[in-house]
């Protein structure tokens, strides 16, 4: 089973004009709560900040932890016990770090060094997007078992969808992408199973993992956005 937490309080900020701290130790700062921007009005810092925070998580046997980022402005390196677990470019864009293999027992020492600088190679760089620098998204921190989903696939959840329709029939194409990083014990298969508004399934099917299952609903009820704003959920199992 896997369990998604907010993972915003106890955080401690610095702005580091003149060098990044070690990621190693404890530099203090500012406590603040995320999602949190450094960018105050008549003080547009750009350049580079860091976040800390201190935790615990005994995990059980066979258990993995991710953290997942949903923005942070504009470029960032992951840091647990002073190892490097990750790196992204994009304040907009998710992103996911995997803690596992670097948590120790006790008191684990999370830092995020990020940088909100002017550049021509990442986005954004210019328009009506902000680079108010900081972590000013959720995260997420997930715990799974052995067998789970990719999580570091792009931040997103291990799971592509892709809806079309055929006439009045509602085609959808359902996959677990393959991923080196995050393989799955062979002969899992997985369930893929559509519901109606009212919880009740309407279409279901198996496939290996990295293949592609096709269920067809008959006579969609289709999204018409205020007037009609019908949704169907899909699940997908191991």
């Amino acid at each position: 089973m896997r369990s998604c937490t907010p993972f915003h309080e106890n955080w401690f900020f610095q702005k580091c004009p003149a060098a990044l701290p070690d990621p190693a130790a404890w530099a203090g700062g500012a406590a603040v709560t995320l999602p949190h921007t450094w960018y105050a009005d008549g003080d547009y810092y750009r350049g580079d900040a860091l976040y800390q925070k201190k935790f615990t998580l005994p995990l059980k046997a066979g258990q993995h932890a991710f953290l997942r980022f949903h923005g942070v402005d504009k470029v960032c390196h992951v840091y647990l016990n002073g190892r490097k677990i990750g790196a992204h470019a994009g304040a907009y864009t998710v992103f996911a770090v995997e803690l596992t293999g670097a948590l120790q027992p006790g008191e684990n020492l999370l830092s995020v060094a990020v940088n909100n600088e002017t550049g021509e190679t990442v986005s954004p760089l210019s328009g009506d997007f902000t680079c108010f620098g900081g972590i000013h998204r959720k995260v997420e921190l997930i715990v799974t078992g052995e067998a789970h989903f990719p999580l570091l696939y792009w931040g997103a959840p291990g799971v592509e969808l892709r809806a079309q329709m055929q006439g009045e029939t509602g085609v959808l194409l359902a996959a677990v992408p393959a991923s080196e990083s995050e393989p799955l014990p062979a002969g899992l298969t997985v369930r893929y199973t559509v519901a109606d508004d009212a919880g009740q399934a309407v279409a279901a099917a198996d496939a290996a993992p990295g293949e592609t299952a096709r269920l067809e609903l008959p006579a969609a009820h289709r999204w018409d956005g205020l007037r009609d704003p019908y949704l169907y959920t899909v699940t997908a199992e191991l």
